[in-house]
């Protein structure tokens, strides 16, 4: 019982998640740390995707570690998946720009 209760309170903590992107993603990350990621996969992929649309690597200025967090986060989530079309090729424009294709590979 008390497993189960000390479950929904992480997974409603995750729900309220505000719109402070480091908070968000030092909270997933402690989860993932924790071993218990499994229990909130659907929370943490809502959180995330919500996000992905908010968040902009200019808004981290100098903090490093904002970035390198949410892109981590990002990219474990597949929420760059958005980028593909429904055959799992890179959507139009998209495929154009060598240059960012190529520093998404590369990071």
């Amino acid at each position: 019982m008390e497993h189960a209760k000390k479950v929904e309170e992480v997974r409603s903590v995750l729900k309220e998640v505000g719109e402070d992107t480091l908070k968000a993603f030092l909270m997933i990350d402690a989860v993932q740390r924790l071993g218990i990621d499994y229990h909130f996969h659907g929370e943490i992929e809502a959180v995330l995707e919500r996000l992905y649309t908010k968040f902009n690597m200019s808004d981290c200025h100098n903090d490093l570690y904002e970035l390198a967090l949410g892109f981590r986060l990002l990219r474990q989530e597949d929420v760059f998946n958005n980028l593909k079309d429904k055959e799992g090729k890179v959507q139009g424009k998209i495929s154009q720009d060598i240059e960012g294709l190529m520093s998404l590979y590369e990071a």
